[in-house]
């Protein structure tokens, strides 16, 4: 079976992380509850992180909206609980980020910024390599 693009995304980063002994790393999975991040990270501090994946738009002014609803079936690549989920978690104070992969890379939306829209060209300008969204990730866990 075909590994989804989200999955393909995080194991790629993943890779570039240092072992479990140093960094632990869990996915998050709950039948019973939707709108929890994919993952949860702890080291020094911990940080929780939604993944997604999309197909980069062609047109530089195209724009990449993470909750704005829409389409047929009015989706958006966050859903509403995960939006919730998320902004409850940062009005608690916790670490909470968004990485939005794409074939070239990804952007790390943190900071509880993955509500701001961007065009394809902003967000070029902000794509990272897998390994520096993990040594983006080892830094933020593993140094307080």
């Amino acid at each position: 079976m075909a590994s989804k693009p989200e999955t393909t995304i995080y194991t790629s980063v993943h890779k570039h992380l240092p072992p479990l002994s140093q960094l632990h790393r869990e996915k998050m999975a709950n039948p019973y509850r939707g709108g929890t991040f994919d993952h949860w990270y702890d080291g020094t501090r911990d940080l929780w992180v939604e993944w997604k994946f999309i197909k980069l738009p062609k047109r530089p002014g195209t724009v990449i909206d993470l909750v704005t609803p829409r389409g047929k079936k009015m989706e958006s690549p966050l859903s509403a609980l995960q939006q919730q989920w998320g902004r409850d978690r940062w009005n608690n104070g916790r670490d909470v980020w968004v990485i939005v992969g794409c074939a070239l890379g990804g952007v790390v939306y943190d900071q509880g910024d993955w509500h701001l829209p961007l065009t394809t060209s902003q967000f070029t300008a902000r794509l990272l390599s897998r390994k520096e969204i993990a040594a983006k990730i080892a830094q933020h866990v593993l140094n307080s």
